[in-house]
């Protein structure tokens, strides 16, 4: 399923990468944000994810996109594809903050490859936002060590991706970490 559409003032615009988008869940209705979009039928959602998406690719959207349909709440999954610095955070915040949108700032999932504590130990906590602690959701008996390479496999559809049984714990993550 695609489609691409504009909806003025949406509640939330769940941002990021392709952990977010939903890569290998052959049907993307059971991905995390769309979950949630399931589950709040009152709630205009928007997803607005790619695969390789890194911050800095997020940040035009502020002036092409997001400045016009104004979402009220970002939740931004990000820092898979590298590229996350404090700066970098700090800048998204701001520009959240320039149109009136609330940041919900997720730490990554667990994953092979390439090490998530300082994203997820150092960086995200520092900005003290509301967010997911996905990592949790998707460690061996959820506990992430500190690099990040104890992934529970029975989640994911390869060492980055979580398949539809761990969007689905992500979704429950998000519901604990998030609940409003």
């Amino acid at each position: 399923e695609f489609g691409v559409y504009s909806q003025k003032n949406p509640d939330i615009v769940f941002a990021g990468d392709s952990i977010t988008e939903g890569v290998y869940v052959n049907d993307r209705q059971y991905t995390y944000p769309n979950r949630y979009r399931k589950d709040m039928p009152s709630k205009r959602v928007v997803v607005s994810a790619r695969g390789g998406q890194d911050i800095s690719g997020l940040m035009p959207l502020f002036t092409s996109e997001w400045n016009i349909v104004r979402p009220k709440a970002i939740s931004l999954l990000i820092g898979a594809n590298g590229g996350n610095t404090s700066a970098r955070l700090q800048a998204f915040k701001d520009a959240c903050d320039n149109i009136g949108a609330t940041l919900i700032l997720h730490y990554c999932s667990c994953r092979t490859g390439r090490s998530m504590a300082d994203n997820n130990n150092t960086l995200i906590p520092a900005m003290n936002l509301e967010g997911a602690r996905f990592d949790w959701a998707t460690a061996v008996d959820n506990t992430p060590n500190s690099d990040y390479s104890n992934i529970n496999s029975s989640l994911f559809a390869d060492s980055t991706h979580p398949n539809i049984s761990g969007q689905a714990d992500m979704y429950k993550r998000l519901q604990i970490d998030c609940p409003s």
